[in-house]
């Protein structure tokens, strides 16, 4: 597989955001059908020999850590594709149908620490392979180019097993209970903190009770989230309780059904959230301030359509 993205050849914030917020790693082999691009946009070839690659994340010095879906960290530096990888994850993850290594960031101090983060379905039974499942979120320490596994670091999902359903009510654990809708994206912010989106871990084709977690302030599915380095909410957050473990502390927005991918504002640092449509809509959702909360509407909205389900 070939890392090939699409650069907008224009000046302006607009374009930046959509391909920001885009999908950027398109899966394409060598000698594929030209692909016709919109008028402003140019098709590079940066990296090939990758395994469905999922997401990436740029460090300090130029490399590129990019995630495989299966578990594996790639390391590109001065313009190869290393040998050793970062980190091999694939004994922890669980890559059946869109579950996977989705999510990779770097933090904003990685110069000094080391740190990077990683989201990614849990593997908590192999023999299970297809069967309910939960997500975790670790951070890493690199030296040189690998990190080790006794490195890692539990960031979110301290609980995990078959099902979330299994754990009290505001347990910190992100639901996956179904073959998509699961991990999501990482970014790091200018002032060290995170923001973090996981889907609502319900069904992709039917109505699912599983999908009215998006509406609940004490689950972790469905939600936009914002913490420290380790996990904690923040008290900035809208539903900030006093306890920076409770879940409800580390939400920013709510009522998501996919949250796959978003970008930050490169002037405000607020986030733009792609969020996967079931049959009508293809959502960008933007803050309407810094300060009140958002609920986008899942499952009872998708959109702008109410769902009659």
């Amino acid at each position: 597989m070939t890392i090939r993205p699409l650069r907008w050849t224009a000046s302006g914030l607009l374009p930046r955001i959509a391909i920001a917020c885009a999908y950027l790693v398109c899966l394409a082999t060598p000698g594929s059908a030209q692909v016709v691009l919109p008028n402003g946009f140019v098709d590079e070839s940066i990296v090939g020999g990758l395994n469905q690659p999922t997401a990436f994340t740029r460090l300090p010095d130029g490399r590129l850590l990019i995630a495989e879906k299966a578990g594996l960290v790639r390391v590109l530096k001065n313009g190869a594709l290393l040998g050793t990888p970062f980190m091999d994850l694939r004994n922890s993850v669980n890559d059946y149908w869109d579950h996977g290594l989705i999510g990779i960031a770097a933090d904003k101090n990685f110069a000094s620490n080391g740190f990077v983060y990683l989201i990614f379905t849990y593997e908590n039974d192999p023999v299970d392979y297809s069967g309910p499942k939960t997500s975790r979120m670790i951070r890493v320490t690199a030296s040189g180019d690998v990190a080790s596994a006794a490195s890692a670091v539990t960031i979110l999902g301290t609980m995990v097993g078959s099902s979330c359903k299994n754990f009290p009510a505001g347990s910190d654990c992100l639901p996956s209970d179904n073959p998509s809708h699961s991990a999501g994206n990482i970014k790091a912010a200018p002032d060290g903190t995170l923001w973090v989106t996981h889907g609502d871990g319900s069904s992709f084709n039917l109505v699912d009770d599983d999908a009215l977690r998006s509406q609940d302030l004490d689950s972790l599915a469905g939600k936009l989230l914002h913490i420290t380095a380790t996990g904690d909410g923040l008290p900035s957050n809208p539903f900030w309780n006093g306890d920076p473990k409770a879940n409800r502390s580390k939400i920013w927005a709510y009522g998501m059904r996919n949250p796959y991918r978003f970008a930050l504002h490169p002037t405000s640092g607020m986030p733009y959230v792609g969020d996967v449509g079931w049959g009508e809509w293809e959502e960008i959702n933007t803050p309407v301030s810094t300060t009140r909360s958002m609920n986008l509407g899942w499952p009872c909205y998708e959109g702008m359509l109410h769902q009659s389900g």
